[in-house]
Order: structure tokens, then C-alpha cells, then sequence
């Protein structure tokens, strides 16, 4: 059969073959040019219409296969990401243990040196006691032979005699009692039970880090890497003689900092002089601790967790900040005066969603447990259990009007509650990875969820059979969405590191956000200023202008992931895997 589409240029026929040797400078044919193509590809030679049949359908496989190299990073990605939440965790755990068994241990230690000591002392007091009334004995006999005022020759000489064997004995010998007493006194603990004391420590620490040595890495186990790029077991018996000679020194007065700057594994200016300062700041999370002023307004630390912090929310038209994470608690704060008011415990799992669900008191939130609670934070307790999704549930939102709790799940399903009823009223398959964030656009009763198959999907909750767009313009997972009405835009970011500004009536990007340097967790819309936050997981928080997609400022007072943020009454209130929450005042 001719094809019309393909002329040969020295026969000005229809070619109907095509020569697939590589090596081939002529790939179309046509009949007379059969006559003059080398016999060597003779059997190569084969019709052009199977040729262009397979070409229609190359994109679509090529389409697959991108897909699924896409597919592999993206796990890869993920498995990165859960691995190094794994190790965090597992490493604050044993952190924990070795704190509790250093307690432990030390509080015996003191006791066992208490009671050395008041052993070694015990003799003493009955010593002193004998020697002083010896003393006050030879007083009184010493005292009528010299101050009588009856003299007789023989008193007087009597009484020179009696000096005289005062002089050359008895007060020597009083005096050298006191001396031997006063040098037993003095060098007692020292020489007889400084090295039972630091033999019993040394002993200890041998058995405490051979019984405690066990923190290892986890491995990447669901994609492989190259052995150079694997996670490094390590543990920590090279630091245990550093250890020990840091911890105890009875005659050197100088702590462990100053021990480990003269080793000259840190010097004064070093990171760590500054990072242990800030951290004495977060010892208290129950009272506001001032930072000092910056440039950019004031930073305070508003309180801690023991773990991680994943999400926060607050309250309208209150001061209440709830906050929770890792150790599977919800705090309650005053955000304004700085104060713990309560914790919420029922979760059996982290805790990855706060939200407000307008019903007054009540807070919803979802856990890695698989379930929703919904809580009357007046009374302290879980009104309603929500179950129904598979693993972890990792977002939510709430539809104002219909009364709806949304959420997304690591099941890859979107489910919609009543919640009055606690019942699931509608599932969604929505993605074909992760549920990683949601977005509800009220007026529009339009749902945008974010996953981890790099896709942004539009959810149009105004009619039945949920019509769906489809967005692509990310290479990774999608970590956080926000819609801005009064600019009919929506921003979304994630593991790509850029942040992305859509026209939603052309459903188009409009502007790309450069700047961070890892995965951007966050965005928050700062109506009054008319600016965007975006946190990351490079430790900061950058400000931005959304007209000219300019980095205005850059912030750095966290010292791991910044995993959430809000807004209230003028101030940003942020979280981050530090286990701090920071009150800002950015536009003082």
C-alpha cells in the first residue's frame, strides 16, 4: 500500500518500505529503489505502514515506562522520607533510655557515695569529742597549781615542776593528737574513697555501653542504592572512653564542655556552644521564653513536645493552640499568654492532622493508629472515633456547610464523614499513592488533593459523580496545597522543592517559586500582608511576594523540619520536628 506522506526524493514515487538498519542512510523505499539497496539488508527491509503503526502506539508505551521510572523514584522517595522519620524516632527512644538508665544509675551512685561518706566521718566525732575532754582534763589539773594565791616555797616549786613536764610532754603530746587528727580529717575521703567512687563509675559505664550499644540505622530496604549511598551502620563505642573521662574528674574542676574543647573535638565559637544554649531554652514548654530581637520582629518559644511536632491548630476568636506529633499526645496552649492549659490522649499512633471543625469547642484529628477523633476540648475527652480508612491517616478538612469531615489517607483514599453520626458517607479512589495533603475550597465546593503519584486532582463535591481534573506539573509528591480566593489562584509544593502558582480558570502554572534547598513541606497565605510563607525541610521559613515570585526573607530559627504553620491575629505560630513551637511577630 502507498503512502502519501512519504515521497522519494530520487524516484518521486510513493514509499512503501523502510530499511530499519541502523547503519542505513536510505530508511524510506520505494519500489525502484529496491533494485539499488544492498543485499545485506535485504532482510531488514519491511512495510512502512507496520513501521508507522508501531509509532502511534510508541508514546504510549515509552508513557509507561516513564511512568514507572517515575513510580520508582517516587517510592524511593518515600522510603527516604519514612526512613528517616523511622530513625528519628528510634533514635529519640533510646536517647530516652540512656537518660533513664543514666537516672537511675546516678541516683544509686549517690547514695552509694552519700553513705561512703558518712562512714568515713563517723568515727570523727567521737575522736574530737575524747580529745577535747582530754584537753579540758589537763586544763583543769594545769589551772590550781599556777593561779593559787597561796604560795609556799614548795608550792612554788611544785608548781615549776609542773610546768616544766607540761612544756617538755603533756602539751606535746596534746598537740600532736591534734595534728594527727586534723591531717586524718583532711585526707580521709580523698585517699580511702576517691578510687571506690571512681572505680564503681568506671565499672558501671563498661556494662551501661556494652548493654546499650545496640542503636543501629534502618536500611533502605524497598529500593535499592548503591552501597556508597546506603545509610551507615554506626555506634557509639568509639566515644566511650571520651565519655567517661568527660563525666567524672574528682580533683579537675572543669566540665565536660570544657574537657571536650581541650581534646579539640570543639572549640568556643564552635556550633555546638550555640545550639546548647538554645536548647536550655527549651526546657520549660509550660511559660513564654523570650528569644532575643531580630531584624525581622521578635521569635519566642512558645513550648515542646517530646517528640517531633507534626501539626498545629487554633481555635477562632480564642487563644487556644492545640498542637500534636509524635508521642501521640494533643496539647492544649494559650498561644497569647504562653501557658499549657491540658493534653488530649487517646491516640495510638502519631499524629499527623489538627483541625477546627466550627462547632465551638471541637477539634478533629487523624493518627498513623488509622483513626479520626473528634474532641470537646472544654470537657477534655473524645466524643466520636471515626474508622473505616487502612494505614495512616495523614490529612484533613472540613465542609462548613454540609457538615463534613474530609480526609486523606496513606490507603490512597479520600473518605467524607458525618460528623453527627460518625459514619463514612462517601470513599474516593484518588490517587495511586499516598493521600499526602487536601484543600477545600468553600464557595466553590471543589476538593484539591495532593499525592504522592505527583498528580493534583480537582474534586467538583457540586455534583454527584465527582468530576475530576487532573493536574501535572510537579516531579515528586505533592506536600501542601492552599487555595487564595481573592485571587482566584492556587499554590501547591512538595518534594520537587519548588513552589508552583496556578491559574485555576486555565488551569495552568503561571509562576514557579525557587529557593529551598529540600522537600517544602508547608504553605500558609498571609491575607493582610498579602504574602506567602512556605517551610521546608531544610530548616527554614521563607517569605515571598506572590506578584513578583521574589524571596523576600529567609528565617532560620528551627533547628529541623518546619512541618506546620498558622496564622492568627497578626502573629505566625510554628512547628517543627525540633519539637519547639515558635510565636512570631514578623512585621514589628
Amino acid at each position: 500500500m502507498e503512502n502519501k506522506h512519504y515521497v522519494c526524493s530520487d524516484h518521486q514515487n510513493y514509499c512503501t518500505l523502510v530499511c530499519i538498519n541502523p547503519d542505513c542512510v536510505f530508511k524510506p523505499l520505494c519500489e525502484a529503489c529496491i533494485s539499488k539497496h544492498t543485499n545485506h539488508h535485504m532482510s531488514e527491509i519491511v512495510p512502512l505502514d507496520q513501521v508507522l503503526q508501531k509509532k502511534l502506539i510508541m508514546p504510549s508505551i515509552f508513557s509507561q515506562a516513564f511512568h514507572k521510572l517515575k513510580q520508582t523514584v517516587f517510592s524511593l522517595q518515600m522510603e527516604l522520607n519514612n526512613k528517616r522519620l523511622e530513625n528519628l524516632k528510634k533514635f529519640l527512644f533510646f536517647c530516652e533510655s540512656l537518660k533513664q538508665n543514666f537516672e537511675e544509675f546516678l541516683k544509686a551512685f549517690h547514695e552509694r557515695g552519700n553513705r561512703l561518706i558518712n562512714q568515713t566521718y563517723e568515727s570523727f566525732p567521737a575522736e574530737i569529742s575524747d580529745l577535747l575532754q582530754k584537753i579540758n582534763d589537763h586544763e583543769i589539773a594545769f589551772d590550781p597549781n599556777m593561779s593559787s594565791p597561796f604560795f609556799t616555797s614548795q608550792r612554788v616549786e611544785n608548781s615549776l615542776k609542773f610546768q616544766s613536764q607540761y612544756r617538755q610532754t603533756f602539751f606535746p603530746n596534746l598537740e600532736e593528737e591534734v595534728n594527727a587528727l586534723e591531717k586524718n580529717i583532711q585526707g580521709s575521703f580523698c585517699e580511702a574513697n576517691e578510687d571506690k567512687l571512681r572505680s564503681e563509675l568506671n565499672q558501671f559505664l563498661e556494662v551501661f555501653f556494652k548493654k546499650h550499644d545496640t542503636f543501629k540505622i534502618s536500611k533502605i530496604k524497598k529500593v535499592g542504592l548503591p552501597k556508597n549511598q546506603r545509610p551507615q551502620q554506626k555506634t557509639f563505642k568509639e566515644n566511650n572512653s571520651l565519655i567517661k573521662s568527660a563525666i567524672f574528674s574528682i580533683n579537675d574542676n572543669n566540665n565536660s564542655l570544657d574537657f571536650l574543647e581541650k581534646k579539640g573535638k570543639l572549640t568556643k565559637n564552635s556550633d555546638y556552644f550555640d545550639k546548647k544554649a538554645k536548647n536550655t531554652r527549651s526546657l520549660s514548654p509550660y511559660k513564654y521564653l523570650s528569644n532575643p530581637q531580630t531584624d525581622f520582629g521578635s521569635v519566642t518559644l512558645l513550648g515542646s513536645h517530646v517528640d517531633m511536632i507534626n501539626t498545629i491548630c487554633v481555635i477562632p476568636d480564642t487563644n487556644w493552640l492545640f498542637s500534636g506529633g509524635g508521642d501521640k499526645i494533643i496539647k492544649q496552649w494559650d498561644y497569647k499568654n504562653g501557658y499549657l492549659l491540658k493534653e488530649l490522649k487517646g491516640h495510638n499512633g502519631d499524629i499527623w492532622s489538627l483541625i477546627y471543625i466550627g462547632e465551638g469547642n471541637f477539634i478533629a484529628s487523624s493518627s498513623s493508629d488509622k483513626t479520626i477523633k473528634i474532641w470537646n476540648v472544654l470537657q477534655a475527652n473524645c466524643v466520636k472515633t471515626l474508622v473505616g480508612h487502612f494505614s495512616v491517616v495523614r490529612c484533613l478538612v472540613f465542609d462548613e456547610m454540609e457538615r463534613k469531615l474530609i480526609s486523606g489517607s496513606t490507603d490512597q483514599s479520600i473518605k467524607v464523614w458525618d460528623i453527627y453520626s460518625g459514619m463514612c458517607t462517601e470513599t474516593i479512589k484518588a490517587h495511586h499513592n499516598i493521600v499526602r495533603c487536601l484543600c477545600w475550597m468553600e464557595k466553590q465546593r471543589k476538593l484539591v488533593s495532593g499525592g504522592g503519584d505527583g498528580t493534583i486532582k480537582i474534586w467538583d463535591f457540586n455534583k454527584i459523580e465527582r468530576n475530576v481534573e487532573t493536574l501535572l506539573g510537579h516531579n515528586g509528591e505533592i506536600w501542601s496545597i492552599i487555595y487564595i480566593d481573592e485571587l482566584k489562584i492556587m499554590v501547591t509544593c512538595g518534594t520537587d522543592k519548588m513552589i508552583r502558582i496556578w491559574d485555576l480558570e486555565q488551569l495552568k502554572i503561571i509562576k514557579i517559586l525557587l529557593g529551598h534547598d529540600n522537600i517544602v513541606n508547608k504553605l500558609l497565605y498571609l491575607k493582610d500582608e498579602k504574602r506567602i510563607l512556605s517551610s521546608g525541610s531544610d530548616f527554614t521559613i521563607k517569605l515571598w511576594n506572590i506578584n513578583s515570585g521574589q524571596n523576600i526573607r529567609t528565617f532560620t530559627e528551627h533547628e529541623d523540619v518546619v512541618s506546620d504553620m498558622v496564622y492568627v491575629n497578626g502573629v505566625i505560630i510554628t512547628a517543627s520536628w525540633d519539637r519547639n513551637i515558635k510565636k512570631w511577630s514578623l512585621f514589628e
